[in-house]
């Protein structure tokens, strides 16, 4: 058990420093190592890890296979917000197929879930994946509906990066949309709010990209060019 964690502690350090080859070696071990009856906590854990690798990878049906087997331990772990998270993921990989509207259907079920459970469930996350597949779908005032919902939330906590990260993303539906200047105000609110909380070089790409959509539809295409 103790080599257990000490192998999971390694693959989310190797995983956090975005080594991305290498942190799949201490997850295949434990997986190895445990099964559905033996130590479920760390076997979930290493599978989220794999499905992240097979994700990156592109191998989305894979992924899918990987996650409901986690998600079929959490009932042993008896961990409610961990089954949440494990049912976003499933969602999320929905939205990297395209497959928006199956998204939208299990992301709702999962919102009332979490609204049930209260102050402790993820909601801020399904709020954000209910935005991203409505706006994939162009679907954009329900795409902003929810993501001012799940910025609020992050306001409220105090988490800044993830408040900044979600205006960021209403800014990018305003321009989706024509409404250049609200993007431009959306933009320099996630820009103040990342500068007072010594964020200074955050999400700096996204910024970047962003001012470029801003200025390619302005009719600035050199402009945007450089930025991009």
């Amino acid at each position: 058990l103790v080599r257990m964690e000490y192998l999971m502690c390694k693959a989310y350090a190797l995983y956090n420093q975005g080594h991305q080859t290498e942190y799949i070696v201490p997850v295949n071990e434990v997986l190895q190592l445990t099964d559905g009856e033996r130590h479920t906590r760390l076997r979930s854990g290493a599978l989220m890890l794999r499905s992240f690798q097979e994700g990156d990878q592109g191998r989305y049906a894979q992924a899918l296979t990987t996650l409901h087997e986690a998600l079929a331990l959490d009932p042993r772990r008896e961990a409610p917000n961990a089954a949440l998270r494990t049912e976003i993921m499933i969602a999320n990989t929905y939205i990297e197929l395209g497959l928006n509207e199956r998204a939208i259907v299990v992301l709702r079920a999962i919102e009332k879930n979490a609204r049930a459970m209260g102050k402790s469930a993820p909601l801020d996350m399904v709020l954000e994946r209910l935005g991203l597949a409505e706006e994939q779908a162009g679907r954009l005032d329900a795409a902003l509906a929810n993501y001012r919902q799940a910025a609020e939330l992050n306001r409220l906590r105090g988490t800044h990066d993830s408040h900044a990260s979600l205006i960021l993303r209403i800014a990018h539906v305003h321009v989706l949309a024509g409404r250049l200047d609200d993007a431009r105000s959306a933009r320099d609110e996630a820009e103040r709010l990342l500068l007072s909380n010594g964020l200074t070089g955050a999400m700096r790409a996204r910024r970047g990209y962003l001012d470029a959509l801003i200025a390619l539809e302005s009719g600035d295409a050199g402009r945007a060019a450089q930025l991009l």
